[in-house]
């Protein structure tokens, strides 16, 4: 065996070429989740802005291949979300269907400082996947009587186009909305007096609407993840910051 080795450097050595230093675990991760969402953006037809933003697909209208991928998405981008070191810098990826799923992994993610890189794509005119819009049926095939036949349209009846700015405008306005901000508040309006914040009450409710998914009565299945932001909100402040709680619900 040794001399085998010997044999292999030689020959490397004779031919230029040189070993291919091997990576290390977190390197290896990192490029396997930036080739799944390039792979993705290849893949992915659809990109339903609004149930990623709600965190829920409840279109019973929908064809089941839509709701299929638009699951398998709403999974894939948690599970990327674990790995903010690597999505961030995606949001430059010269393919805007990469940068639109980098949008995706951050928005679900969850962490607030990323507001502004979310941000940073608002006026990003390139054309991204295919959006689904609620049909308008959903709720009045709701209505049907039980065992009646499922009612589907097709893809081509409900999608719409959109741009990454679209995306990443949609994404920071459920945060204006949590805090109550009037229509249109501009990014840029909204985040220097929270800059820098380690907790602020809208950032909370915007993160129970999704563990909600806004519904009403609550559904049962949604309590874990529901308990998990209410440990978040009692948890008592680190040491030496106050927390106003009066000012960060005004805001």
């Amino acid at each position: 065996m040794k001399t085998t080795h010997y044999l292999l450097l030689i020959i490397l050595g004779v031919s230029g070429c040189k070993p291919t230093p091997s990576l290390s675990a977190p390197e290896q991760q990192a490029l396997t989740v930036q080739k799944e969402i390039e792979e993705g953006a290849k893949t992915y037809t659809h990109f339903a802005t609004n149930d990623i933003l709600f965190n829920r697909h409840r279109h019973i209208d929908w064809p089941p291949e839509a709701f299929d991928q638009q699951s398998r998405l709403l999974a894939d981008l948690l599970a990327w979300s674990q790995h903010p070191e690597v999505v961030r810098p995606l949001v430059k990826h010269p393919d805007a269907k990469v940068r639109t799923l980098a949008l995706g992994a951050l928005f679900v993610g969850e962490r607030f400082e990323d507001l502004p890189l979310i941000a940073s794509l608002e006026e990003d005119s390139s054309a991204s996947f295919m959006n689904i819009n609620d049909s308008g049926r959903s709720y009045a095939v709701l209505m049907h009587a039980k065992g009646t036949p499922r009612i589907t349209v097709p893809v081509s009846s409900i999608e719409a186009p959109q741009t990454v700015g679209d995306v990443a405008r949609s994404m920071c306005k459920w945060y204006t909305d949590a805090a109550y901000q009037p229509h249109r508040t501009r990014f840029a309006d909204y985040w220097p007096c929270r800059a820098g914040r380690k907790s602020c009450a809208s950032w909370f409710l915007a993160r129970l609407w999704r563990a909600t998914r806004r519904t009403s009565p609550l559904q049962p299945q949604y309590q874990e993840d529901i308990d998990r932001v209410l440990a978040e909100i009692n948890a008592p402040p680190p040491l030496g910051e106050s927390l106003d709680v009066a000012v960060r619900v005004a805001q």
